[in-house]
C-alpha cells in the first residue's frame, strides 16, 4: 500500500466514524419525545517528506504527520407530537469571558470613582 492509499483509507475510517452520534450519542425516545443530539464535528490533517543533499556528501531526510479532530456540542432537537424545540448548549468559555470582562469593567469604574 503506498503512502496515498493509506491516506485515502485513513480518511474514509475517520468520515465513517466521526460524527455526533460517536461522539454523544444517537438520538433517544423519551416518552412521547425524541431528543436528537446537534454537534460540530470536523477533522483535519496533514503531513509530508523530505530529503536533502548537502555540498560536502551529506544527506538527510524525514518526514511527519498529523491529525486533528474535533467534537463541539451545540444542542439538542427535541421533537414532540405538539412542537419542534431547539435546544443549545451553553458556551461555558463565553460565558467565563463575559464575565471576566463585567468584573474587569466593574473593577475599572470603582477604581476611577474611588480617586476622584
Amino acid at each position: 500500500m503506498d503512502f496515498r492509499d493509506y491516506v485515502k483509507e485513513l480518511i474514509g475510517e475517520i468520515s465513517e466514524h466521526v460524527s455526533s452520534d460517536t461522539v454523544f450519542g444517537a438520538s433517544r425516545e423519551i416518552g412521547s419525545r425524541v431528543v436528537i443530539p446537534v454537534a460540530q464535528v470536523g477533522y483535519g490533517g496533514g503531513g509530508g517528506f523530505g530529503r536533502g543533499d548537502e555540498k560536502d556528501g551529506d544527506s538527510g531526510s524525514g518526514g511527519g504527520g498529523g491529525l486533528n479532530i474535533k467534537a463541539k456540542p451545540l444542542g439538542v432537537i427535541v421533537v414532540s407530537d405538539e412542537e419542534v424545540a431547539w435546544l443549545p448548549t451553553p458556551d461555558v468559555t463565553r460565558v467565563v469571558v463575559v464575565g471576566c470582562l463585567v468584573a474587569l469593567a466593574a473593577l475599572v469604574t470603582v477604581r476611577s470613582m474611588a480617586s476622584a
